[in-house]
């Protein structure tokens, strides 16, 4: 199998993480306007390894192995709350269950070719507006696969 591991990944992030978090709602992309509510949806994702190379294939008699790191994001907005602590806690809230999900089983449900995942990174943005506040609470998960 060549191609890349990025559209698995995504799609077992969206299916293992919405039981876990719902009512909150987990999408491929952003809703729109949320008005008073949280939501999760996944953000850009990318081939991030320098090592995510492959021979000339005609150098070898067989096929060649790729690994490849990606990175993917995961977005927690929560504008239902009307205080930014209040926002951020429960943005944070969201996060440990995607993180402890993460670190319970970091080839996320046995995605074919997966070796590993991880959070490698998490942002915290807020801001308070007339109707309360709004806080985004952004992840990023580095994945590596063994392709062929």
């Amino acid at each position: 199998m060549a191609g890349t591991v990025i559209p698995s990944v995504r799609a077992a992030i969206v299916d293992l993480l919405g039981p876990l978090v719902s009512p909150v709602p987990v999408s491929y992309g952003h809703p729109g306007d949320l008005g008073q509510t949280a939501h999760v949806w996944l953000g850009s994702a990318r081939n991030v390894g320098s090592e995510s190379t492959q021979d000339v294939a005609s150098m070898r008699a067989s096929r060649n192995r790729r690994r490849e790191t990606i990175s993917t994001e995961l977005v927690i907005e929560v504008t239902s709350e009307p205080t930014a602590r209040k926002a951020e806690a429960k943005a944070a809230e969201i996060g440990t269950v995607f993180e402890e999900m993460v670190a319970d089983d970091d080839t996320l449900g046995g995605v074919e070719n997966l070796l590993f995942s991880i959070i490698t990174d998490v942002e915290l943005d807020t801001t308070e507006t007339g109707t309360g506040a709004r806080s985004v609470m952004t992840f990023t998960l580095t994945a590596v696969g063994d392709l062929l």
